[in-house]
């Protein structure tokens, strides 16, 4: 396991120095009461998730909006979160402000909805695709900020794996699968099946290019981040940007090859 998640790790550190430090745009819109104190907290946890997202994945090509709604008497402090996409970039954060600063940082909720608008929409039919890449990313956003350790990370990615690699082993298509999961509100086994076309693809850059996931989709940023609108696009832009048609390969194994073939429990290693 250690051994592929390492590339993913020395993928962050080739970005970190090869790449001037970059910075995401945003305000912060408060929907409901907080008082002075919940908001200095608030703000510093969204300044060091936003500033670790930055760093690994780019400068976003627009102003991003966090939206700020109180849920007190919540189990954790980030209980609901979605993005924006109607004409803007942004997260709607549901938050319960009594809870710590390091309770903040330590949930996965921010790192995961702020990647998640590192690329576009594409449709929810292919949120497998979507919310796969945005789990993918949101430990070794973590990691960046300091809140995870590299072992931290790769254990927790493992524990999501063993939980769903049993939905997997079929004959049928990954695609398929991940749709009848999401059909069924097994979001999380969706979502970690879809982390794997990512784990597959961080892999291959890195072995036959030397580069990693992180460092196309900053650079993707800047070239066809506004102008893409479907699956079909980011796939072949992403391929563009990474000189390679890694991204269209393993997109056509998940839609075609057996599941069992593709996922399992070393898939995210």
């Amino acid at each position: 396991m250690k051994y592929f998640l390492n590339f993913l790790f020395i993928g962050v550190l080739l970005l970190q120095s090869m790449e001037p430090e970059a910075a995401i745009n945003y305000r912060i819109v408060w929907k409901e009461n907080f008082t002075e104190s919940e908001k200095t907290k608030v703000e510093s946890w969204l300044s060091t998730c936003t500033q670790a997202v930055s760093t690994c994945l780019g400068d976003y090509p627009f102003e991003v909006t966090y939206y700020m709604h109180r849920r007190e008497n919540a189990s954790e402090p980030v209980p609901w979160a979605n993005t924006i996409r109607n004409g803007e970039q942004g997260v709607e954060f549901y938050i319960d402000p009594t809870f710590d600063l390091k309770d903040f940082l330590d949930d996965w909720t921010a790192p995961h909805e702020i990647a998640n608008l590192s690329i576009p929409y594409v449709g929810k039919e292919n949120m497998w695709f979507s919310e796969g890449y945005a789990s993918y990313m949101q430990y070794l956003i973590m990691v960046e900020m300091d809140v995870l350790e590299q072992d931290e990370a790769e254990e927790r990615m493992q524990e999501r794996m063993n939980k769903i690699v049993g939905k997997y082993n079929t004959t049928e298509d990954v695609v398929s699968v991940n749709r009848a999961l999401i059909a069924k509100h097994n979001y999380p086994a969706a979502y970690w099946g879809g982390a794997c076309y990512f784990a597959h693809v961080n892999k291959a850059l890195m072995t036959e290019k030397g580069v990693s996931l992180m460092q196309v989709i900053q650079g993707y940023q800047s070239s066809n981040r506004l102008s893409d609108a479907s699956l079909e696009e980011v796939i072949s832009s992403l391929d563009i940007q990474s000189g390679t048609r890694l991204f269209r390969k393993w997109y056509e194994l998940f839609l075609n090859a057996p599941s069992k073939d593709l996922i399992n429990r070393k898939s995210i290693q």
